[in-house]
Parts: structure tokens; sequence; C-alpha cells
């Protein structure tokens, strides 16, 4: 590993933003502008090469103007550890006191900087704040991006807790700024791991003590290509299979170490797990009665409307029609708030994902047709 070191009697930057990156220019530069453009200027950039075309970083940072003098170093590892393990090398070199990852391929409002720092300086308890983040499906199209659609990440979600955090990463590195001190307590990433030591090391921070959220605009960009699997894409898309293969091995990780230190704890996962099959059963069972609610108050308005021509005045049927839709709209109301409570004891039992998306899309459709058709006494 080779170090470019800061000059001699440089006071220690607030921030350290460190970034990995190997033989990904387009996406290398854009990263370094959305460094640049930040309001927030007392910081360090940490550049991980990891091993890529000996001064190909240098040639990007040469292409960026205005940089902070002094305040940028590149770290070269002339073999490559893996994405996982560099992050552990850019955080050895760093020197400050906060940290941030920058993934080269994602980039910040340029107020990001600004008011994550402030939220850690108003929050001495907080080992970290993350901002809300956005999401971007982009391509590369010979050498230029194209940005294809965007949209918020988890916008139900207003904490950044480890209750939540148990279920997925809705806080990805871009968004999240914390204490350096934090690994004095935590320990450094999993190197070991080829992904997700970024979700592991969120656990532990998160189990260790409390962290804040900004859940207003968001100020960090996640950018994903779905369509590469080149070296320009993704690790969440190219490297899907791993994602699911780790995700299981560190939540066995867990659940063992926790069996090992309390061995009533298996007992406890055997009931929950009990618990979760009969509630989705019960759930399933209740979406589909309210699909048949549905598909009724649907089929009632096509009789009345293909009966054809009647002897009661117009206004009399329409009203019986009416009538009729609002005791159906009543029924799927009812349906409908009986399925959010149900949906709500699911969340806390942590029932399979698969379950919660078909009762949600049942949900959505009575929430649709509701207004509709009125709930009225």
């Amino acid at each position: 590993m080779s170090l470019q070191d800061a000059p001699t009697g440089t006071p220690a930057p607030t921030v350290s933003i460190v970034t990995r990156t190997r033989d990904r220019a387009v996406l290398f530069e854009r990263a370094l502008r959305s460094v640049r453009d930040q309001t927030f200027t007392d910081y360090e950039l940490v550049v991980v090469d990891d091993a890529g075309r000996p001064g190909s970083v240098q040639e990007v940072l040469d292409r960026v103007e205005g940089l902070p003098a002094g305040r940028v170093r590149i770290v070269r590892n002339e073999e490559s550890g893996g994405r996982e393990a560099a992050m552990n090398t850019g955080v050895g070199a760093a020197t400050g006191e906060l940290l941030v990852l920058h993934d080269d391929d994602d980039s910040w409002h340029p107020g990001f900087l600004e008011a994550t720092v402030a939220h850690l300086r108003a929050h001495p308890d907080h080992l970290g704040v993350a901002t809300r983040t956005e999401l971007v499906v982009e391509r590369l199209e010979d050498g230029v991006v194209v940005e294809q659609d965007s949209g918020v990440l988890a916008p139900e979600l207003a904490v950044l807790d480890l209750a939540h955090m148990v279920h997925r990463n809705y806080a990805p590195p871009i968004s999240f700024l914390y204490r350096r001190a934090v690994h004095d307590a935590v320990g450094p990433y999993d190197g070991s791991l080829p992904v997700l030591a970024d979700w592991e090391f969120m656990l532990r921070l998160l189990a260790h003590g409390p962290a804040g959220f900004l859940p207003d605009t968001p100020l960090a960009r996640w950018h994903h290509r779905p369509d590469d699997h080149a070296e320009t894409g993704n690790s969440v898309i190219t490297a899907q299979l791993e994602h699911q293969r780790y995700e299981v091995l560190i939540r066995e990780r867990y659940l063992r170490a926790a069996v090992a230190s309390q061995p009533a704890v298996l007992g406890l996962l055997l009931e929950l797990a009990r618990q979760e099959e009969q509630a989705g059963a019960q759930a399933d069972g209740r979406a589909e009665l309210l699909r048949a609610e549905v598909i009724a108050m649907a089929q009632s308005v096509h009789a009345r409307l293909d009966t054809g021509p009647s002897n009661e005045p117009l206004g009399l049927v329409l009203q019986r029609l009416e009538a009729d839709l609002v005791t159906h709209g009543n029924r799927v109301a009812a349906r409908f708030d009986a399925l959010e409570h149900r949906l709500d004891e699911l969340r806390a039992l942590q029932v399979a994902s698969s379950t919660r998306a078909r009762l949600s899309r049942v949900a959505r459709l009575a929430a649709r047709l509701v207004p509709a058709s009125g709930r009225r006494g």
C-alpha cells in the first residue's frame, strides 16, 4: 500500500471523506464534483485506489478544479483485497473526527455535510446521523450518465434505529456521517465479507448507541444501474447472489451468538416462527375475503348497469345503486381497517416480505375503491 501524505503541520479536518474507486473515471469524476460542491469545506478526501490502472485516479483529480489544496490524498492498494476491505484502508488513513464513505458512483446535495455536521454538534450523544436518501436509476451510454428515474428510499421511515436496520440497510454509506471514535467501541468494518460489510457495521453501531436521522429533503443520492453488469455496475446488482447468501450468513452469525450466550433464545425463536406462520395464514385468509368483497362490489355495479330498461324512475334506480355502492364501500372499508390493523401486528412479528407484499397490494386496491364508493353512516 502506498500513501500520499498531507503536508506536515496541516491541522486535522473535522470530516474525513473516504472514497473507494477502481477504473471508473466517469462515475468517479461525478463523485469528486459532489465533494467539491459542498458548502461545508473543513474536510479531507481520502481516495482508495483499489489496484486500478496506475495514474488513473490522479488523471481524474486533475480534471476537477476547486478541491481543497493539500486535503486530497490517494491511498493505493497494489492488490485489491475487495471493496469491503478497502473501507478499512481508507478509514485507517483518515485523520478527521467524523467519517463518511462516499462511493465513487454516488453523490450528495451541496448541503449534506453542513447539515450532518451541525446535527452531530448539536447532539453529542448520537454516534452518527443519516439523511433521507434519493434512489436514482440510471444507465451509462457512450461514457455519459443518463438518469432514468428517481424516488425516495424508504419514505415510510423517519428514524434510524436497530429495530428497522435488522430488516435491511435503509441508510446506505453515502447518507451516513459518524464519529470516528465509534470504531474504537465496535471495531472496524468486517473486511472478510465480500458484500454487506456496511450493513453489518451499522448493526453493531446501532446496537452500541443511538443515531440521528434527518427526514426532510433527501441530501444523499444513491445511484443504481440495474442493466449494468460490468465493472461500472453496482454490487447490489452485479453481486446479487452474494448479497442474498451473505445476508443469511450474517443473520446466522448473530443468531448463533445469541443462542450460545442465552440458550433460552432458541425457544423464543421457535415460538416466534410458529406465530409468524400462523399469522401469515390468517392474513392470507383476510386478504382473500377482502378480494372477494371488492369483486362482489364490482359485480353488483355491473349487474345494476346491465339490467336494461326499467319502469322505475331513473332517479330511484340511481338512488338504489348509490345505496348499494355505499353498503359495499362500508364493508370494504371495514375489511381494509381490519387488514391495516393486522398488517401492524405482522410487521411486529417480522412476517416474510412476500406475504406483506401480497397484503399491501390488496390494501392499496381497497384504498382506491373505498373513496370512490364512499364510506357513509
